[in-house]
């Protein structure tokens, strides 16, 4: 698969106006490797095409139905620890 040019997107800031966030979210994201993007020369470098396809997974995650949370066990309740007596100075 190649990429051209204009499919590229160069550095922060121009990932961050493509998905109209902060450079600061674009940032986190890539630190945290919630976003595929990948380093050309120490810049974080992105596809447009590549963009395109993890918003269509993400989009899909987000419709898939989640199951139900499980009712929580009752529980007992925490044994009282006794008064500690401290001695004076």
């Amino acid at each position: 698969m190649s990429t051209d040019e204009s499919d590229l997107l160069y550095g922060v800031p121009a990932i961050a106006r493509h998905l109209k966030m902060t450079d600061r979210q674009v940032y986190h994201l890539d630190a945290k490797g919630q976003i595929p993007t990948f380093r050309v020369g120490g810049k974080v470098c992105w596809s447009r095409s590549g963009v395109a396809r993890w918003l269509a997974e993400q989009e899909a995650a987000a419709r898939q139905p989640r199951p139900a949370p499980k009712p929580a066990a009752p529980q007992a309740p925490a044994a009282v620890r006794p008064e500690v007596r401290r001695r004076g100075r």
